[in-house]
């Protein structure tokens, strides 16, 4: 379990004004119009939902147990990871969202993959939800003189549930992890605000069915500290629900987050 991780603003300052510096890069050998970027982005995320996860396919072994309230998940800082390749109007892009959540506090009681936590049990969690995201997309709508586009395209989303649950005085400790692949679909509309602002909405709607879906909404305003580096600030929600045999999950993740990208 990677544990919660506290992670500074020096670094993306550090990097920031490194890259105020750069001359203009560019990669060789790639076709006309072509372009590379990398993006890391600081999100400061709320836990929000519950989980169930059942012993041995037994019924009456889990019941809701929710993130914040009974396993005393808190608000973590989380760094996630972007890679693009423009090729004319196609884009190929990979993400790594290495989602980690811990925490303690005291639970009103509740049943976890068979083991009974009572009332006034002190529960201590971790929850790691390492997602990584293959995209392709298709600029529908480009400007030549602008940064003004809309983009459309699929993706697969492989994602890792790992989470483990300790009780005392209990003494109950149980753990589940599992992982899926979701196809899905995903969009980004880029506007031009001035001086080489933008402002970009996107959208992604993964599942294999109604009751296995995650859903990645975001809007990020952008402001050119050089010709190649850009900072951002905006806000992101992360929301999950499934139903994948004896587990049964709603997550909410929230908040707000800000952006360093670096484009060659």
């Amino acid at each position: 379990m990677q544990g919660s991780r506290r992670i500074g603003w020096a670094g993306v300052v550090a990097l920031a004004a490194a890259g105020c510096s750069l001359p203009n890069l560019s990669l060789p050998d790639l076709p006309r119009d072509s372009s590379f970027s990398f993006e890391t982005q600081y999100w400061l995320a709320e836990p929000g939902g519950h989980v169930d996860v059942e012993g041995g396919s037994a019924p009456g072994t889990s019941t809701h147990a929710r993130l914040e309230r009974d396993l005393g998940l808190d608000d973590d800082e989380q760094l996630l990871w972007q890679a693009a390749l423009d090729l004319g109007q196609h884009r190929i892009s990979a993400e790594y969202l290495p989602l980690s959540f811990s925490g303690s506090g005291t639970t009103k009681g509740f049943t976890y993959h068979g083991a009974v936590y009572p009332g006034g049990d002190r529960v201590s969690s971790d929850l790691d939800l390492e997602t990584w995201v293959l995209k392709w997309d298709y600029a529908l709508s480009e400007q030549k003189k602008t940064e003004d586009a809309f983009r459309l395209g699929l993706g697969a989303w492989w994602w890792n549930f790992d989470q483990q649950v300790r009780g005392s005085p209990s003494g109950n400790f149980e753990s589940r992890e599992f992982s899926r692949i979701y196809p899905g679909i995903h969009a980004l509309l880029t506007m031009e605000l001035g001086e080489g602002s933008t402002l970009d909405l996107a959208g992604a709607l993964a599942a294999n069915n109604y009751h296995r879906r995650m859903y990645d909404w975001s809007a990020t305003l952008r402001y050119p500290v050089s010709d190649s580096v850009r900072l951002g600030i905006g806000y992101r929600w992360l929301i999950w629900d499934f139903n994948e045999t004896t587990n049964d999950g709603d997550f909410d993740f929230s908040g707000p987050l800000g952006s360093l990208q670096v484009r060659f």
